[in-house]
């Protein structure tokens, strides 16, 4: 799975995401992580309907 977000994030641009901030140990925010590394812009929609 690390492999497959890796890839993900090589190829984006932007990143949307449903990430809860309180599961920091889940692939979302594995790849949520690496996006912020690199500088991709993340959206996340968790709070949206809140």
């Amino acid at each position: 799975m690390k492999m497959r977000n890796a890839r993900l994030v090589k190829y984006a641009d932007i990143c949307f995401c449903y990430l809860n901030p309180k599961r920091q140990r889940s692939g979302t925010a594995q790849t949520v992580r690496m996006a912020q590394k690199k500088g991709i812009p993340i959206f996340n929609f968790w709070n949206m309907d809140k």
